[in-house]
């Protein structure tokens, strides 16, 4: 599976999670969330665009999300003619991500971790706690570090709805009763997506992350899914991690923004 195919499936399948509105075009779609304002929640997702239609597309673009109050933002894979253009009019990258691709073979944990999936609201609860800690921490060596409040809302709100609760898995670990250690997957009846995962950095260097993440490559592998994906900052340590645990790069994308008055 190649890279774009890829991230189509993947904005298929989050969402009625990340986004409260989403309209396809010929060569792009408009995501849009109305309750997260960053640009991880509001962009063009950008397909196959000719070079005769870049100026349009960008204009399209700049027009809808200033229409709904947002800051402009470009979504695609590296290497689209977009990119030099939107250089020229002083975008600026907001983040890149590495698309990687895991076969869902199952492996032993290696730590004593207690790991269980979120089934109440106490759970729920720890596992907001430590993603809070770690995604919204400022740590400056941390490109997720800065989300705001909303969109932990939005984390809580997806569990808390029934209806996509049925794709939703949280999972908690445990350092005695003291929750230190989470991560989230998401899934269809074929793959699984991996987001949020997160270690308090007073029980880092304990191998919980790893057993976090293994710990979800096993339920999807019980599920019958035949591959697992995720997005992480490109060329990243979080990168090099995930491509040390089995993962492949099969990918990467840029996403360019700037403040428009």
């Amino acid at each position: 599976m190649d890279a774009q195919e890829l991230l189509k499936l993947h904005f298929a399948l989050v969402s009625d999670l990340e986004f409260t509105e989403i309209s396809y075009k010929k060569n792009h779609a408009l995501l849009f969330n109305k309750n997260v304002e960053d640009h991880f929640s509001n962009f063009a997702l950008i397909f196959s665009v000719a070079k005769n239609e870049v100026e349009t597309v960008i204009k399209k673009v700049e027009k809808y999300f200033l229409s709904k109050n947002r800051t402009p933002a470009f979504y695609f894979l590296k290497n689209n003619p977009l990119e030099s253009v939107l250089l020229s009019k002083k975008y600026k990258i907001a983040f890149r991500d590495a698309i990687l691709i895991h076969p869902a073979k199952r492996a032993p944990l290696k730590t004593k971790l207690r790991i269980v999936e979120v089934a109440n609201k106490k759970e729920l609860n720890d596992y907001l706690s430590v993603s809070i800690s770690v995604f919204s921490s400022g740590d400056k060596d941390d490109l997720y570090s800065d989300l705001r409040k909303s969109f932990f809302e939005q984390v809580k709100n997806n569990w808390l709805n029934s209806k996509k609760k049925k794709k939703l898995k949280y999972f908690v670990g445990y350092e005695g009763n003291t929750p230190v250690a989470v991560g989230g997957m998401t899934f269809n009846k074929d793959f699984a997506y991996f987001f949020d995962l997160a270690v308090l950095k007073s029980a880092r260097n304990k191998g919980y992350g790893s057993d976090i993440l293994t710990h979800r490559i096993n339920t999807a592998s019980e599920l019958g899914l035949k591959f697992i994906y995720l997005l992480t900052e490109d060329e990243s340590k979080n990168d090099v991690y995930f491509q040390a645990k089995g993962f492949k790069k099969v990918g990467s994308s840029v996403c360019y923004t700037k403040k428009t008055k």
